[in-house]
């Protein structure tokens, strides 16, 4: 993959960002915002080739398709609530971001509570 389109950006951005939030930080935000959304697009393109490695190392292990489905579901909600704390902090809401991130790790919880589950389920049938 090659990282230095995406680096330069951010750096270009970021010199901006420098220049432009002392005079309009309302802007300063929505370039924030775009820019992010133009980085994560970007990522997310290329986000297949990862997804069919980890799909052929699960079959090659024989693991059932249920529990990499959770997995890539909580990494996806990680970086997810991650990216939009961090939106938060860089619009100087620290409150609301700790507040997406607290919802992100519930709903990790929630979507993992089923493999913690199976994986008691086999270790109280071991013993």
């Amino acid at each position: 993959m090659d990282l230095l389109p995406y680096l330069g950006l951010a750096i270009l951005v970021t010199t901006l960002l420098v220049v432009l939030r002392p005079l309009r930080p309302e802007m300063a935000t929505l370039l924030v915002l775009a820019t992010g959304g133009v980085l994560l697009v970007g990522i997310l393109a290329r986000l297949r080739t990862v997804l069919q490695a980890m799909a052929t190392m699960a079959a090659r292990a024989e693991i059932q398709p249920f529990f990499l489905q959770t997995v890539l579901k909580v990494i996806g909600l990680a970086y997810l609530a991650g990216f939009t704390g961090q939106v938060c902090r860089d619009a100087g809401e620290g409150a609301m971001a700790a507040k997406v991130e607290l919802v992100g790790k519930v709903a990790i919880l929630l979507v993992g509570l089923p493999v913690v589950w199976a994986v008691l389920e086999t270790m109280l049938k071991l013993f």
